[in-house]
């Protein structure tokens, strides 16, 4: 079986050069449901797993959104990894840092902090300086991750990165799972 490694590139392509030959999920027209995957229009099935990589992680779940020419607009890749640091690693090997980040509960609450809605709002702002700013081994445990404009300089269709961890990030017991998004970037 051969498998297509996906990345920002993939905006460039239609819905039928992703999933030609394959098999996918009209989510609209079917009583398909798993948690997080409503907003988009198509997934692939389950006989799917296996066809699909991002940075040599292997995808069980590709979702999209498309216009009415039948492009992405928005490509989701559902992973589940043992080692996010390791995915991380690669990640950042390729994109570079990350322009923003969604911290989570877990992250804050770790560093000692507590979360907002415990803050008079007056010290919020000052409450967080001194919360320090993740790292790489620090990634597995925020919300989410996001880079803008990636492929700025190719020429091709402008993309927005966003992962996003999925997993509790303290039972280090399970794999986690993130989910990859490619988004066409607003112009």
């Amino acid at each position: 079986m051969h498998t297509i490694n996906i990345d920002e590139n993939i905006l460039g392509s239609s819905f039928i050069d992703l999933f030609q030959g394959s098999q996918y999920i009209k989510l609209s027209m079917s009583d398909y449901k798993e948690d997080g995957l409503s907003p988009y229009d198509y997934c692939s099935s389950e006989t799917m797993i296996g066809q699909y990589s991002f940075l040599d992680f292997d995808v069980e779940k590709v979702a999209v959104k498309i216009n009415q020419d039948k492009q992405l607009k928005e490509v989701m890749l559902k992973l589940k990894v043992w080692d996010g640091q390791h995915f991380y690693e690669k990640v950042t090997e390729k994109y570079g840092m990350p322009d923003t980040s969604s911290l989570s509960k877990y992250y804050i609450e770790k560093h000692g902090f507590e979360i907002p809605t415990t803050i008079k709002i007056d010290s919020v702002n000052n409450y967080y300086n001194n919360l320090p700013k993740p790292r790489i081994k620090d990634f597995p445990e925020v919300r989410s991750l996001s880079w803008y404009d990636v492929n700025n300089k190719s020429g091709k269709v402008l993309a927005d990165l966003v992962i996003k961890n999925k997993s509790n990030p303290s039972n280090k017991f399970q794999k986690q799972e993130i989910w990859v998004v490619f988004r066409r970037a607003k112009k």
